[in-house]
């Protein structure tokens, strides 16, 4: 017990240590830009340290002092198409707080965290930028897109629409499935909206700028099944749920993407078994280009639906050669790959 608490006072100790280290640094970049001593972006000589990096230098600063602050460690979860992403999430918290749709449902990255003891899901997120923006959409002539080909096959993006000229606004915190689920459908098809409004009206795109960083993103706290068994911790895992990289062919998400996979402690990529040597082989090839760089070791690979190999399908040591040879050659340990069936261990809880 007192080895314990040793230890903890040591982890305290060190965080305020590092605290106040990313402290002085943010104050640095502030005191440089206040006595105009950062220099001007040159778009044909682009320098490392200037006042277009600067921002973002200090943005990465804050969410580190966030992140030490809470002793939270995220993990970032990116599939490829319909590997199961959300159904391995729902089995890692042990609760369906994520919606399976038969078509994308991220439209933004959304962290679920573990908090003990919370045991009814909620949601909380910054939706000033997005009431903002539904508020223009009410200035133009919002039911014309109602009979838009891209629209009309599309029940949920015409219901919401109407809703928006009825008043809709989003909340800024949601309890329960039900409910959570509602307001990420929402969320997805008015980003799906604007993305055809902004061929007629460009200056009305989503605020996707609002939501570069990590305590803008919307959040969902619940208790983790297996990580309440276990004794008080100081650290906590926070999953980070991302849009696919097909998903993510909006250039501002593209961007939110990218930024969030490089602060995060660590990525796990999703993949789907049936699909790796079939024709979809050279579609999962292209999706995984697609990834921003990242360290190995802050790289995991699972191999999803290993539970619908036959008798003539690899094993699990051809399957994991194949990601650590070829679909993810030179990104990840061939120790970082695994064969699972996040079907199963969601059974497994209910």
């Amino acid at each position: 017990m007192n080895q314990k608490i040793s230890n903890e006072n040591l982890l305290v100790g060190l965080k305020k240590q590092l605290q106040k280290v990313l402290f002085n640094q943010q104050q640095l970049l502030l005191n440089l830009e206040q006595n105009d001593l950062v220099p001007q972006h040159n778009a044909e000589k682009p320098r490392v340290f200037d006042n277009k990096t600067v921002p973002e230098m200090k943005n990465v600063l804050q969410g580190e002092y966030t992140k030490l602050e809470n002793f939270e460690v995220v993990l970032a979860v990116v599939g490829t198409m319909k590997a199961g992403k959300s159904t391995t999430i729902n089995a890692i918290v042990g609760r369906e707080v994520l919606p399976n749709r038969n078509r994308p449902m991220t439209a933004l990255p959304t962290l679920i965290a573990h908090k003990k003891d919370q045991k009814e899901p909620i949601l909380t997120c910054d939706v000033k930028d997005i009431n903002k923006y539904i508020a223009n959409l009410k200035k133009i002539t919002l039911s014309k897109f109602q009979t838009d080909e891209r629209v009309k096959s599309y029940k949920e993006i015409v219901e919401l629409i109407q809703n928006i000229q009825q008043g809709y606004k989003f909340k800024k915190q949601y309890k329960g499935e039900e409910a959570i689920f509602s307001f990420l459908a929402n969320l997805n098809d008015l980003v799906r909206l604007s993305r055809i409004i902004t061929d007629s009206y460009p200056e009305l795109g989503f605020p996707f700028a609002a939501y570069k960083e990590i305590n803008s993103l919307p959040r969902i706290d619940i208790e983790f099944t297996e990580l309440a068994k276990q004794e008080d911790q100081l650290g906590n895992l926070v999953l980070l749920d991302t849009p696919g990289p097909n998903e993510a062919n909006i250039p501002e998400l593209r961007n939110i993407f990218e930024q969030q996979l490089k602060r995060s402690s660590a990525v796990m990529v999703i993949m789907d078994y049936t699909q790796l040597k079939s024709q979809a082989d050279a579609d999962i090839r292209e999706e995984l280009e697609k990834l921003p760089k990242i360290e190995k070791d802050r790289l995991f690979a699972l191999v999803n639906k290993f539970d619908q190999k036959n008798a003539n399908g690899d094993d699990q040591e051809t399957t994991k050669n194949i990601v650590c040879n070829d679909l993810l050659k030179d990104k990840v340990h061939h120790n970082n790959i695994y064969c699972i069936s996040a079907q199963d261990a969601w059974q497994s809880k209910t």
